[in-house]
């Protein structure tokens, strides 16, 4: 059996709950879910009332912990502003290989795929695909700035937390109405990187990789 590069997953759930959820919600100024009654048309559930709004992370755990944790805190309430973040943890030499403009435009048409596949029928999610939403550029970000904590954030698969939390972030992917949908898009893009990793063929390629080991102190 191969071994699992992917050490952590972390996710972050945007949006409105009707109750509390179990894990502490954090306010979030991006996330525009009305309080009250809502009727904009987009939202999931017509007409029911959010009475908080935010969002919610797990603690880095196993990918099974995260989609259980994901069942057991989804919003009952999204929109167009809000997002689903998700942060995986790697060993040094595993994140350097991520920071490759090929993993980048791998994993953004591995998503394209996935997402007619599945189907997504989700207007929001083909238009982050298209780069069409400020939060989620999908840009390759300057690996060379990650240690510093000073690369793009707003990026769909960013390194902005690498000095941090030392993790790799997606944030390509809109909170969908269905909690089921969202664990099967976070699935996609754990065992996408895995394959990824996996595959020795993608050692071949761009070179100009920071080089984390030597920078961390």
């Amino acid at each position: 059996m191969a071994r699992r590069r992917i050490l952590h997953v972390g996710v972050e759930l945007e949006g409105g709950w009707k109750k509390r959820p179990p894990t502490f919600i954090r306010a979030d100024g991006s996330v525009n879910v009305p309080i009250g009654t809502c009727t904009c048309g987009a939202c999931s559930d017509q007409g029911d009332t959010a009475r908080y709004v935010g969002e919610v992370s797990c603690v880095p755990s196993t990918p099974l912990q995260a989609y259980r944790w994901m069942l057991d805190n989804y919003p009952d309430i999204v929109n167009a502003t809000c997002g689903l973040h998700v942060h995986v943890s790697l060993d040094p030499g595993d994140y350097c290989r991520l920071m490759r403009r090929k993993f980048h435009n791998d994993f953004i048409a591995g998503l394209k795929d996935w997402g007619l596949r599945y189907p997504i029928k989700s207007e929001r999610f083909w238009a982050r695909l298209d780069n069409k939403n400020q939060f989620c550029r999908v840009k390759f970000p300057r690996p060379d700035m990650a240690v510093m904590g000073r690369t793009e954030r707003y990026c769909a698969v960013n390194f902005a937390a690498y000095a941090r939390h030392k993790t790799l972030e997606i944030r390509v992917l809109p909170m969908f109405h269905q909690k089921k949908v969202a664990v099967a898009a976070i699935k996609f893009c754990v065992e996408f990187i895995e394959g990824w990793l996996a595959d020795k063929t993608k050692e071949r390629g761009d070179q100009r990789v920071t080089r984390i080991k030597v920078m961390e102190d």
